[in-house]
């Protein structure tokens, strides 16, 4: 235990009960005892419905709580994000969810203990998040990516059927995938960002601040969380016959899976990097976030997406990430050396970063 006068940290713990893999009461007894060993005090909050992990982050960090750890998905993560952004407060995560692609970014290990572990080793980086606005609606921070067209189809496709999701996990994204890359219709967009515009039948873009796709295909491998961009991917469908187009789309979606977007082969494909861009769609486009159906876009109400540098504060583990700038983490108590951190790369992340 600390001793007498040592400050109590705070850290409050956000448990998503609906998560596909929820955090049991005793592992999280465990987690509890190990981190109040170490001088934190923890409270649990668990949340009832969606949204709700927004506020209880936003109030937390109105009380000067040290760090807010989601038990949950990313969507759940997605939230609390946007509960943070603005803030001093850094965020944590035990993975309990479905894919679980922010905890691949940065390492962080399924087991609830050592995910606190984390916490209490203080080390830290200050983030970029994406901000996304659908006409005149409220802005939603993003952590991971934005994405609109046909893959944001298949997330509301399956958020209508939360039980398959539940069940099969990633495997239940299968077959609406294929079937909307092969009869998905696309949708006549003008894109606009700096001084470029371009009017195009946009079949998806993924405006991405990280690096994994669904935690299966790395698409942008350049991509950094605290570069002050966003990396824009742009699927243009092919003005052509329907077995034409058939076989374009088959391309892109091998393309995706298997990581080959750097090489741009397959035509209709086009990578950017940018601050923001605006999409100016001449029909109904549907919008998500970090895996969550958030709308669509139209005629009247364009889709902005824009890069806010520098907040949230995140927790990472130790060693080099690939995913955030070094010189930006923050190393407390102690300062790693660069043969360590070497090292640290290479035991904790090569395989991780192997997919």
């Amino acid at each position: 235990m600390p001793s007498t006068g040592t400050p109590q940290r705070r850290v409050s713990i956000i448990r998503n009960p609906a998560a596909r893999r929820p955090l049991s009461d005793a592992d999280l007894a465990e987690a509890l005892n190990a981190i109040r060993h170490t001088g934190w005090e923890p409270t649990v909050t668990d949340t009832r419905a969606a949204g709700e992990a927004t506020s209880l982050a936003r109030e937390a960090a109105g009380a000067g709580v040290d760090a807010v750890v989601v038990s949950g998905g990313d969507g759940t993560v997605n939230e609390v994000v946007n509960g943070l952004v603005g803030t001093e407060t850094a965020l944590g995560v035990i993975p309990v969810g479905t894919a679980n692609v922010w905890a691949r970014e940065l390492g962080i290990l399924d087991d609830p203990a050592a995910a606190l572990g984390f916490v209490t080793a203080r080390r830290s980086a200050r983030v970029d998040t994406g901000v996304a606005r659908i006409g005149d609606e409220a802005e939603r921070h993003f952590l991971l990516m934005c994405s609109a067209g046909i893959d944001a189809e298949v997330v509301r496709a399956i958020e209508l059927r939360p039980g398959l999701k539940r069940r099969l996990g990633r495997g239940a994204f299968g077959w609406p995938s294929a079937r909307t890359v092969l009869v998905g219709q696309p949708v006549e967009t003008e894109l606009r960002w700096a001084d470029e515009a371009r009017r195009v039948p946009l079949l998806m873009v993924l405006a991405r601040n990280t690096r994994l796709y669904g935690s299966i295909a790395r698409l942008t491998d350049e991509a950094l969380i605290d570069d002050g961009e966003l990396d824009l991917l742009t699927f243009e469908d092919l003005r052509r016959g329907f077995a034409v187009r058939g076989v374009h789309r088959m391309r892109l979606l091998t393309s995706t899976m298997c990581g080959h977007l750097r090489s741009a082969v397959a035509p209709g494909l086009r990578y950017e990097r940018t601050n923001e861009v605006e999409l100016n769609p001449a029909g109904p486009l549907p919008v998500q976030l970090d895996g969550e159906y958030v709308g669509s876009a139209g005629r009247e109400a364009p889709l902005v997406l824009t890069s806010a540098p520098g907040s949230p504060t995140v927790i990472v583990p130790a060693g080099v990430n690939p995913a955030v700038h070094l010189q930006r983490c923050s190393l407390e108590p102690r300062e790693l050396s660069c043969l360590q951190l070497v090292a640290d790369r290479v035991r904790e992340f090569s395989v991780g970063w192997s997919v």
